[in-house]
């Protein structure tokens, strides 16, 4: 499915301002873009949904961020726990 930042922030409760922060972070992947038009797909929903989960868990924005680079598995178990 496809989003426009609006959608993306409906879709999963994130004001436009945070998907515009964690970009520029690095935490959320830039969006491809139509024409003038910012394309989000599911791939970023299930991203910023992930980083919402953790941020809830009390995890800051740069163990976030070191748990995200580490993907899923070992590394990122231990990205948790460091």
């Amino acid at each position: 499915m496809e989003y426009t930042v609006l959608e993306l922030g409906r879709a999963t409760g994130a004001s436009v301002d945070t998907i515009r922060y964690y970009q520029t972070l690095g935490l959320l992947p830039a969006p491809r873009h139509v024409g003038r038009n910012a394309v989000y797909d599911d791939a970023h929903v299930e991203r910023l949904e992930r980083i919402q989960a953790l941020s809830q868990r009390g995890f800051s924005l740069k163990a976030i961020q070191a748990v995200l680079e580490a993907g899923d598995g070992p590394s990122s178990d231990r990205a948790l726990l460091a």
